[in-house]
């Protein structure tokens, strides 16, 4: 079926470049995830609030490479921007990526922080520079950030990022205990939405 309008951003925008690096401050670096990341992947997806709020098993290192190679073919597919987190010395603190529409411009972001890097503000401090890169880079109109509303810390990133808390929708998410209501909050380019 043909569109009748023209992609937002075109295709290619992502994909016709490697992915990037991200500097996001003096000490934290976002990059695309490779090989030498995977014990950090499964020692992160062992923690139970990643675990619970992901809904994710990596417990092997194949699981772990097939996940580091699946975010590298997502960003070819233009479908998604798969980053690690990572400090000076290179170590894994987290993720941080977007799921793009390209077509809608649009995206949805989601993180997660290693317990051990936690209370540092890295989601918060990542989310931000990626929210930056998306809107500056690949051209992204609108990012919104869905979390369950039981997941207070992830609400507190949301807000202290910028994104603004925009509708409560029932019963969306499925998680290991059950269906959850869900936060939404968007974040809109500011030179085309300012506020």
């Amino acid at each position: 079926m043909l569109r009748t309008v023209d992609p937002a951003i075109p295709a290619g925008t992502m994909s016709s470049v490697p992915q990037p690096t991200i500097v996001v401050d003096d000490e934290l670096i976002a990059r695309p995830f490779h090989f030498g990341d995977v014990d950090r992947v499964i020692e992160a997806f062992a923690d139970p609030d990643i675990r619970h709020w992901h809904a994710r098993r990596i417990d092997t290192v194949t699981d772990a490479r097939v996940w580091i190679g699946y975010g590298h073919m997502m960003w070819l597919r233009e479908q998604s921007a798969n980053f690690a987190i990572v400090d000076a010395d290179d170590r894994l603190l987290g993720r941080v990526g977007l799921h793009t529409d390209l077509a809608g411009g649009t995206a949805e972001i989601a993180y997660w922080v290693l317990p051990d890097a936690r209370r540092c503000r890295v989601a918060m401090r990542a989310g931000r520079a990626l929210t930056r890169w998306g809107h500056d880079q690949v051209g992204l109109s609108r990012i919104v950030l869905e979390h369950s509303t039981h997941n207070a810390a992830s609400c507190a990133v949301a807000r202290s990022i910028g994104y603004e808390l925009e509708a409560t929708l029932h019963s969306v998410q499925l998680l290991d205990d059950g269906r959850h209501d869900v936060h939404i909050h968007a974040h809109l380019h500011p030179g085309r939405y300012p506020r």
